[in-house]
């Protein structure tokens, strides 16, 4: 391979149509399980279908024969093949880190979170993690 080869434009930008589906885990009875009156359910939900883009950049061919590269990876969400849409659907999971700091329950906080599908998938902001950073 390369620069400029046909190999190498095929490496650089691969022409696949990779797909993620993803599902996740809705808590149907929060105010029960928190009230200790029963065991926790919940209800799988999806998939929430995403396409990956994979591309090679900044590709140096080294004069030791050994290729450097950045790989980028792209994500994007594909409405026609998923249940709904992870930005709007709202979905109640755990608070895992309030539930392992249990001792912290006086700053009011919930061990079931209420966030979006795409909250959950791409990060969101915690409430704890703030309060140990102030």
């Amino acid at each position: 391979m390369y620069e400029g080869s046909y190999l190498n434009r095929l490496w650089k930008k691969p022409p696949l149509e990779v797909f993620i589906s993803i599902y996740v885990f809705n808590v149907t009875n929060p105010v029960a399980f928190m009230r200790g009156e029963e065991r926790l359910r919940v209800q799988e939900i999806g998939p929430y279908v995403y396409q990956e883009f994979l591309e090679h950049r900044n590709s140096t061919f080294n004069q030791n024969g050994t290729l450097s590269f950045v790989p980028v990876r792209r994500q994007v969400f594909v409405p026609e093949r998923s249940v709904g849409d992870p930005k709007q659907d709202r979905i109640m999971i755990p608070n895992i880190a309030l539930l392992v700091a249990a001792a912290l329950k006086p700053l009011g906080m919930s061990p079931i979170l209420n966030i979006t599908t795409h909250d959950l998938l791409w990060g969101y902001d915690d409430p704890l993690k703030s309060s140990r950073q102030s």
